[in-house]
């Protein structure tokens, strides 16, 4: 509950009032019944990074949309994306950084961790 009035829009398309049911974000483009999951936002909320996924769930895609003119754009496959399966996106709160999970290729060595961002 809002003491005073309603918080400061952060982002363009966020709602200067409580939303009371479910909505869908971005219907249509980024909801759009396929199997889309795990979005990631840059801090400025203009740009994100969402997972695409096949309905068997055997391979999936980051991909990315940005916002402007009122509107998200067609999702396109990021740049460093599509070869092998990413998945979980997440960026670091300055903007800096996209880590992600991935089935590439890594060196031949035993309990190796690599961070893709």
């Amino acid at each position: 509950m809002f003491s005073q009035s309603p918080p400061k829009r952060n982002h363009p398309y966020a709602s200067v009032e409580p939303i009371s049911k479910p909505v869908l974000f971005g219907e249509g483009v980024i909801s759009t019944g396929d199997y889309e999951s795990h979005p990631a936002f840059m801090p400025d909320g203009r740009t994100l990074y969402f997972l695409k996924s096949t309905p068997a769930f055997t391979f999936w895609t980051i991909v990315v949309s940005r916002f402007g003119d009122g509107q998200w754009s067609t999702p396109e496959v990021a740049p460093f994306s599509g070869q092998f399966s990413d998945a979980d996106p997440h960026i670091t709160p300055d903007g800096k950084h996209l880590c992600f999970i991935s089935n590439r290729p890594v060196p031949e060595r035993r309990n190796v961790t690599l961070i893709f961002g």
